[in-house]
């Protein structure tokens, strides 16, 4: 996790990431947590939609769900209108 007021600089390293690995799971999830921590509720839940989609929903976690992000997340496709309703 960055040190405080380093959002921009974590969000921006996200990105690179998942600009090099459009299908890097984890720097979306990561990313949603530092969109969640800046107030930034509507990136939040594109990331964490675009994360599950990516996922295989057969055999695999849901990484959202690990820490709460995006409650509901263990059915695939559950999440982004639970995060929606959340962040509204």
């Amino acid at each position: 996790m960055p040190k405080a007021g380093r959002h921009a600089e974590a969000v921006a390293d996200y990105t690179a990431a998942i600009e090099r690995n459009p299908k890097y799971v984890q720097a979306y999830y990561e990313r949603a947590n530092e969109y969640v921590r800046s107030g930034q509720y509507a990136q939040a839940v594109a990331d964490c939609a675009k994360a599950l989609a990516i996922q295989s929903p057969v055999g695999r976690r849901v990484l959202p769900a690990r820490r709460g992000l995006c409650p509901g997340a263990e059915t695939p496709g559950s999440a982004v209108p639970t995060c929606t309703r959340r962040s509204n």
